[in-house]
């Protein structure tokens, strides 16, 4: 009987201990519920703060938002920026694991409104609070997304991504610019304006290349290597390179030529592989050229 007895008290703690078991397990479960709910609402507050801000910036009178950009305003979140890096120095950091406008952040704020009234020397009346505050939240958010980028270990590659289309946007408005000096001159010409316009206002930042970063030449210039495209023709490069040409010659100061730099185009560049755009016309297109009439 004591043999069967002690059996059944092991069966039953042996019982009570999986039930306890599966009940701790429930609760971490439900942690990591809470967890993400918690991120979700603190991404959700930020997405309203946002929107909110857009909201108000969009039913601000036109002849304002054309002051956007004013002296005044770039100076305004210079000094912004100058002070969260000071509160930073000090210890005052943003904390991008809850929303902007949480208590701890919104002290962080309290203090650049603060510290930019003592700047400049100003009184509660005439302090810019809301217009502080939305350089600060523009300075959060952006920050924000730089410390997800790091986290998630993709913060170079985001940045070589921005840089390489700002810089597509800039060699598209050279492009654009060159055209004006071809518009009404001899057939040749006229071929060149009618392709190069259509590589412009058509294809746009799908016709530019991208390019890679070289060391600096010895007088400090920057040197890039242009990754021309697997399917580009000739006729295409022949089209970019005049343009590129008469903006270079035409239109760029000593200064702005320093800062194109140095382009290196030769068969030693490596291709982009980045696929044709679906409204690539026969002409632009290296193997379906040969043949072709011009379209």
């Amino acid at each position: 009987m004591k043999t069967e007895s002690l059996e059944k008290c092991r069966n039953e703690i042996v019982q009570k201990d999986a039930t306890i078991a599966e009940q701790v397990q429930t609760i971490y479960q439900k942690d990591a519920t809470i967890a993400e709910q918690a991120q979700t609402i603190s991404r959700l507050q930020d997405h309203i703060a946002n929107l909110e801000a857009r909201l108000a910036a969009s039913s601000t009178p036109t002849s304002s938002r054309k002051n956007k950009c004013t002296p005044r305003n770039l100076q305004m979140r210079s000094d912004c920026r100058t002070l969260i890096a000071k509160q930073a120095s000090e210890g005052n950091y943003y904390d991008y694991n809850v929303n902007f406008n949480s208590p701890v952040n919104s002290e962080i704020t309290k203090k650049v409104c603060n510290a930019y009234k003592d700047l400049n020397n100003l009184d509660d009346s005439s302090l810019p609070r809301a217009e502080i505050e939305q350089s600060c939240h523009t300075y959060f958010r952006n920050a924000k997304q730089d410390h997800s980028r790091k986290a998630r270990g993709v913060f170079d590659d985001h940045r070589k991504h921005v840089r390489d289309k700002r810089r597509k946007g800039t060699k598209l408005e050279e492009r654009r610019t060159a055209l004006k000096s071809v518009e009404n001159f001899s057939p040749e010409e006229l071929e060149l304006y009618e392709l190069g316009k259509f590589l412009v206002e058509t294809i746009g930042l799908d016709a530019v290349s991208s390019e890679d970063d070289l060391s600096d030449s010895e007088d400090g210039t920057p040197v890039r290597r242009v990754r021309k495209f697997c399917w580009e023709s000739p006729k295409m490069g022949h089209v970019k390179r005049k343009l590129d040409n008469i903006y270079l010659n035409e239109y760029a100061t000593p200064a702005k030529k320093r800062k194109m730099g140095i382009r290196i185009k030769n068969s030693t560049c490596p291709l982009s592989k980045n696929p044709p755009p679906k409204n690539a016309p026969g002409w632009m297109l290296k193997d379906a050229e040969k043949g072709l009439p011009n379209q």
